[in-house]
């Protein structure tokens, strides 16, 4: 709040928008964290009902290279997330960030006008989705 200075009401809320916008920005990575972590702790589980499924088909038992090759291809796959998730997760981001930005750029032209400056009444900020 100190740093962006906020004079009078407007202001105030203002700063305070940007500040909730950056704590769930900084919660939003938090998460995905946690996702990756419980992917990773998922592992020997799902592994074992594998493994148990594979027996049960009568295919042979892995040996202890084996098992470390797929628990390690397991942890490669698991450090990004499920697709679904990822797409949430970079949705919301996108949502917040640009909440963000205009909640800044509004109050730093409030800032301006206040100051006897002379802002833009509008702002062109062009964002696009990443291309297929």
């Amino acid at each position: 709040m100190d740093s962006l200075q906020p004079h009078g009401h407007l202001e105030t809320v203002l700063a305070e928008r940007i500040a909730s916008l950056l704590w769930r920005l900084y919660r939003l990575q938090r998460y995905e964290s946690e996702m990756v972590d419980v992917y990773i702790r998922g592992i020997p589980d799902d592994m074992a009902s594998g493994l148990r499924y594979s027996k049960a088909l009568g295919f042979p038992e892995p040996d202890d290279d084996d098992l470390s090759t797929m628990h390690h291809d397991h942890i490669s796959r698991r450090l990004v997330g499920s697709d679904d998730s990822i797409a949430k997760i970079t949705r919301y981001e996108s949502h917040l960030h640009r909440l963000w930005l205009q909640t800044l750029h509004e109050l730093e032209a409030i800032q301006i006008r206040r100051q006897g400056g002379h802002a833009p009444l509008a702002r062109l900020d062009i964002s696009a989705p990443p291309a297929n």
